[in-house]
Formats: structure tokens, C-alpha cells, sequence
């Protein structure tokens, strides 16, 4: 019998299929691949289609540092290995509306180990010229190696890793997960069966789309909307030194934005991202509605707004076009994944990235997949951060709402 079966193999079932492999157990890891075509796709989707994530260092809670630190050692040691560069470390600038800095001032001064420097709207000026925003904004810059992720890369290199350190990947869906006292066993659509000790969850957004978990977890499933603007090569030299940026945004219609420097497409143009929370965020529950969202969801109705704001940020940059791609965002109450126990002994779960499964996923999967073989918490890193918590629970929801349910 098979020590731990992992049922997905996106971000964070990768990474814990990698770290148990490690550790010397018998893994079998099972999920879908990137669909060839996700117009005309009717499987699962994942978070992980795509090519850039952001990646910094600084939280005010110093367990999200650490997580971070954790996960891009991981990265330098898979690049070191032989994996195509998944890190590109282009420094990284967080900016803040006064009263939206959410403790990163404080951070900045903290012992933390990361520096930081505190740029004034000349310096801010100086270092990015190409860059305009309001004078009373706050703004940090850190050094490499934060910069951004090619999460598809980060997720080929974990299953790679995995499976040269002994574990099985097999392509598959999995339509059934049932706990015994002597194990558990996971059937697939195409009618093969498998059986192990343990298995874990690592199912992303369709976690409780599924009938494999006793009770559905506390989610909010959001749409996420990203504005790609299309550069000829000319103009996106013209942001040479750009960062990766994160900015909190005082704006009636926009919150949370986040900036990737132009990058090649698999489609051959030059895009570079900036996504948001945007008012035409809608809440997802069925595996219908997600899969019709990435399919063909109505995304560009939120370009005016995102372009509302992108265009006075880069007031002298001539865009070729406008593009979206779409994704989705599993948010929890208390902000971070859930990494639990859900049958002593059986049955884990890792999921709820609440927009940062990619920088965190190799420290994720190693928690879970130590959690999983172990059946024990063995790590430094407070546990209480991952509870797993049950939709038919009260909770109180951390952080502020999206733009989308602060008008509701």
C-alpha cells in the first residue's frame, strides 16, 4: 500500500508531493494538466496557468516572511538542479495609501531579516520615472531576490523534482475518496482505483465542488480579473528597471492592484500585468460556475476601470492593445491556507492560497506533506495559522473586504 496519495498537482499538491517523495515515503500524486485549449475545456482549471506571480519578502506577520524565505530557497535549489529559471529577481516595490500601509511601516523597522528602504516621492521619482502616483502614497522597495514567479515553470519543476525522488505522477481526475480504518482509497473517471494510507486534498478552488471532504470548508470563491497591456518591443524598453509592484490604492473602484514588468507570451506579444480586485469580482460556489468563468467569463467588462487607473500610473506609455486573462481566488477567514487534519490519520487538506499559494508553495507543501505523514504538527511555524475551518461554522473574516462586497 502506498504511504500518501496527493490529489492535485497544482502549487501546493507539487510541492508536497515533492517534500514527502523526499522524505522517502511512496507517493502517487494525481491532477489534470494545463487544458491545451481552456475555451473549449470541461475539466478542472488551476490557479497555476500562467507565468508570473509576485514574490516579496516583508509582512507584518513575521510567519509570512518566513514562509516566503522558505519557498525561494526552494526555488534557487530547483533552478541550481536543472530547472529552467523560475525566478526573475527584479527588486520589488510596495506602495500604500496612508491609512492602507497594513502594518508594513511598522515591518520596515522591525528585526525582521529583510531590508527594506523607505523611498520620498523625489526618490520614488528618480529611481522610476516611468511611474506617477499620488504624493502622499507610502513606498518600500526591497532588493533581490524578490521579484516575480513563473508559476507554471515553479509547478513543472516540483512535479519533476517529485517524481526523480521516487514519486508517481499520473494525469487523471479523481471522482471519489472514501476513509476506512484501513485506508483510503481514490478512484478515478477512468475507472482505476488506487489505495493508501493517508491522502491529501490539495484541490484548490473546487475543493468543496467535490463530495471527497465530510464537510465543506469555509470558502469564498472570487473572480479575479487581470489587464494585460499589449507593448511593441520599443515601448516596453521604455520600462527597463521596472519592479514587481503591489500597491494599495485609495480608488472607489479598484483595491489591491498588482504590477508584473512586460514579459514574452506564449501568444508571442509582450503583455504586462496589472491586475486588482475590481466591482465586476462575483462570488463562484459550483464546479459549473468556475469552469464557465475561466472558459469564457465576461472579464473584459472590468477593462475601463482597470485601464481608469493603469493609465495615469504610466501617463507617457503608448499601449499597442488591451487584453484580460482570468483566474480565481480562494479567500479563508483567517487569510492563510487551510493545512489540517480532517480524518485523524486518513484524510489532510492544503488549500486556500488567498492570492499567495505561488511565493508560499514550496513552504505549504512542506508543511502538509509533514503533516500528512507524520499526523502530527512538526514545524516551528504556529499551526493555529492553518486551521481548517467548516462553512457551516460562524467566522469572522480577516482583512478588508473586496471593492466588489464593500458595495453590497
Amino acid at each position: 500500500m502506498l504511504d500518501l496519495i496527493v490529489v492535485g498537482t497544482g502549487v501546493m499538491g507539487a510541492a508536497a508531493s515533492r517534500h514527502a517523495a523526499v522524505s522517502g515515503a511512496s507517493v502517487l500524486a494525481i491532477g489534470e494538466p494545463e487544458p491545451v485549449s481552456p475555451e473549449s475545456h470541461h475539466g478542472l482549471f488551476g490557479a497555476w496557468h500562467d507565468i508570473s506571480r509576485l514574490s516579496w519578502r516583508l509582512h507584518s506577520n513575521p510567519a509570512d516572511t518566513e514562509l516566503t524565505l522558505r519557498s525561494l530557497r526552494a526555488i534557487s535549489a530547483l533552478e541550481a538542479g536543472g530547472a529552467s529559471q523560475i525566478l526573475t529577481e527584479t527588486g520589488f516595490l510596495n506602495l500604500a495609501a496612508p491609512h492602507l500601509d497594513e502594518g508594513l511601516k511598522a515591518a520596515s523597522l522591525s528585526d525582521q531579516p529583510v531590508s527594506t528602504t523607505s523611498l520620498d516621492q523625489a526618490e520614488l521619482r528618480t529611481q522610476f520615472p516611468f511611474l506617477s502616483v499620488p504624493r502622499n502614497v507610502t513606498a518600500y522597495t526591497e532588493g533581490p531576490p524578490s521579484g516575480h514567479i513563473n508559476v507554471r515553470r515553479l509547478v513543472e519543476s516540483q512535479q519533476a523534482a517529485a517524481v526523480a525522488a521516487g514519486a508517481e505522477l499520473l494525469a487523471g481526475t479523481v471522482v471519489g475518496v472514501a476513509a476506512s480504518s484501513g485506508g483510503v482509497t481514490v478512484a478515478m473517471l477512468d475507472g482505476r482505483v488506487h489505495k493508501a494510507s493517508r491522502v491529501l486534498l490539495a484541490t484548490g478552488a473546487f475543493s468543496n465542488t467535490t463530495a471527497f471532504l465530510p464537510r465543506p470548508l469555509a470558502f469564498r470563491l472570487k473572480t479575479e480579473t487581470v489587464l494585460l497591456a499589449e507593448l511593441d518591443p520599443n515601448e516596453a524598453k521604455t520600462l527597463t528597471g521596472m519592479p514587481a509592484i503591489h500597491y494599495q490604492i485609495d480608488s472607489p473602484v479598484l483595491s489591491s492592484i498588482y504590477m508584473v514588468p512586460p514579459l514574452a507570451h506564449p501568444s508571442g506579444k509582450i503583455l504586462m500585468k496589472f491586475g486588482a480586485n475590481t466591482l465586476f469580482d462575483t462570488h463562484l460556489s459550483t464546479a459549473d460556475e468556475i469552469g464557465a468563468w475561466y472558459r469564457n467569463g465576461p472579464s473584459d467588462q472590468a477593462i475601463a476601470d482597470l485601464r481608469s487607473e493603469f493609465e495615469p500610473m504610466f501617463p507617457t506609455l503608448e499601449v499597442a492593445g488591451w487584453h484580460t486573462s482570468r483566474c480565481v481566488i480562494t479567500f479563508t477567514p483567517h487569510g492563510h491556507p487551510f493545512i489540517d487534519t480532517v480524518v485523524p490519520g486518513r484524510l489532510y487538506v492544503a488549500t486556500g492560497g488567498n492570492g499567495h499559494s505561488a511565493k508560499w508553495s514550496d513552504a505549504l507543501g512542506g508543511l502538509a506533506g509533514s503533516l500528512a505523514l507524520n499526523n502530527e504538527w512538526t514545524d516551528s511555524i504556529d499551526p493555529r495559522m492553518f486551521t481548517a475551518q467548516f462553512a457551516d461554522e460562524d467566522h469572522a473574516w480577516a482583512g478588508r473586504p473586496p471593492v466588489a462586497d464593500s458595495l453590497t
